[in-house]
């Protein structure tokens, strides 16, 4: 059998096309690491809003019951004029 060796060009050939991909990787994993800082950034801020958003989430949960506690007490106070307004027609006289 004979052994063949590949000749000097194809091999210098193929030490540039894998450097050329070294380069490229190089170049890749370091956008990835990029990119991944940005996105860890990104992470924060808007766990930041997600957390204002439940906040707001809680007061607006706490305004509708002040809501429902506001009309009971409107008909307590319309109530209360209706009293005060007739006690007043009363005592100062209706038609004088």
């Amino acid at each position: 059998m004979r052994e063949t060796t590949p000749p000097a060009d194809l091999s210098s050939a193929i030490h540039v096309r894998l450097d050329a991909g070294d380069r490229r990787m190089s170049t890749i994993e370091d956008r990835l690491t990029e990119q991944s800082e940005a996105t860890k950034r990104i992470e924060q801020n808007t766990g930041e809003l997600v957390d204002a958003f439940h906040a707001l989430t809680g007061a607006f949960k706490v305004l509708t019951w002040i809501g429902k506690a506001a009309k009971p007490l409107g008909w307590i106070a319309a109530a209360v004029a209706a009293v005060v307004g007739a006690w007043t027609a009363i005592k100062g006289g209706v038609g004088k």
